[in-house]
């Protein structure tokens, strides 16, 4: 799993497993700290077979909101979308503008 500072905000690539999760977190999470305004999370790359993506999103959404960074979701692929839409949390992670 690669946790990537791009231009535009942050690349999450790679298969994301519960054993990496917390380092994902921990990742992903710091480089939102260092950033400001709006930022795009490209999901375009990220796969996973578990609900650990759930976590992992909405840690990072919390971070962002703590820091006044506004998301921008990006690459949103329709097995994420369903995992979203199956557990109600579209609407917590959604919220913010999608590509």
């Amino acid at each position: 799993m690669q946790v990537e500072r791009t231009n535009t905000g942050i690349k999450l690539a790679g298969e994301l497993s519960f054993v990496e999760a917390a380092e994902v977190v921990e990742q992903a999470c710091g480089l939102v700290k260092q950033m400001q305004g709006e930022i795009e999370v490209d999901l375009s790359e990220l796969h996973t077979r578990s609900m650990v993506v759930l976590g992992v999103l909405l840690q990072l959404a919390r971070t962002a909101k703590a820091q006044g960074v506004d998301l921008t979701w990006s690459g949103v692929t329709p097995s994420l979308k369903a995992i979203f839409d199956l557990t109600d949390v579209s609407s917590l992670l959604l919220t913010s503008r999608q590509h």
